[in-house]
């Protein structure tokens, strides 16, 4: 793989600021679509290292929480600015994990950082309302707070688009974020995050797990059942999202699910 920068592609979980293997020290391997060699590897987390990855979110969200919109704004910026700054090598990572032509994946990594773009401004504007009140001389105010940790869960047809389009509106509120990127496609994923992290995202408030598609239930079980996390965003199959719905229910957590499309054309 000839990139400018050898460093971004990563074969490791993220967790803590830290670039880790599993607990267990499984792998699995990373197949390139086009003539079925071995990209890499990456590990193969359990519970427990999502557990970890976790614990380390709802830590880091004491502080991220309590900066304001413009602090964040500038991190998710410089994001932005490193992702565009970083085309050539993204969108190559990307065509040799997930098979798109070279001219489609660099459509997608400039895709992905309309989010970056966009929600650098937004985490500005968290504006709440003032609303009438029914009693003469009192006024209803609304403020809009982070709900907290937030279970990022990604397909593997567009592996760069869907992390920005779920996590940069994560950071911009003031939520850090555990990711579990598609088993077929995590070096996009990984790439982005080591992005992040050179954008000055504090450990902790990125993490991402990895696991195999054989092995998935076991990410996607604590991410569910953890009580630390408080909502869940999914894109993906229309099964697997009554699955985790239904998975969600015992703790309550909100869920934002794109589920099913099949692309209908005329």
């Amino acid at each position: 793989m000839e990139l400018k920068d050898k460093e971004l592609f990563k074969q490791n979980g993220f967790i803590n600021g830290e670039w880790v293997r599993a607990k267990n020290n499984e792998t699995f391997e990373i197949i390139n679509p086009s003539d079925l060699s071995v990209i890499g590897t990456m590990p193969n987390m359990t519970k427990e290292d999502t557990a970890l990855a976790i614990e380390a979110a709802k830590e880091a969200w004491e502080d991220w929480k309590v900066l304001t919109g413009k602090e964040r704004s500038l991190i998710i910026r410089n994001w932005h600015n490193l992702i565009l700054k970083n085309l050539d090598d993204l969108a190559l990572i990307m065509t040799l994990e997930n098979g798109k032509p070279i001219s489609d994946s660099k459509g997608e990594i400039i895709y992905s950082s309309w989010f970056t773009d966009w929600f650098s401004e937004e985490a500005k504007r968290t504006y709440g309302k003032t609303i009438p009140s029914t009693l003469a001389g009192r006024r209803i105010f609304t403020i809009k707070q982070s709900i907290g940790v937030c279970g990022i869960i990604t397909p593997w047809n567009f592996p760069a688009a869907m992390i920005t389009r779920k996590v940069a509106p994560a950071l911009a509120a003031g939520c850090p974020v555990v990711i579990k990127p598609a088993g077929a496609t995590p070096f996009t994923a990984t790439a982005l995050v080591e992005l992040a992290r050179r954008a000055g995202v504090p450990k902790g408030v990125i993490n991402l797990v990895s696991v195999s598609e054989k092995d998935v239930s076991q990410v996607g079980d604590e991410l569910c059942s953890n009580n630390d996390v408080r909502k869940i965003s999914f894109t993906g199959s229309t099964n697997v999202g009554k699955i985790l719905m239904s998975k969600t229910a015992s703790t309550i957590k909100k869920v934002s699910m794109e589920l099913g499309g099949h692309a209908p054309f005329i």
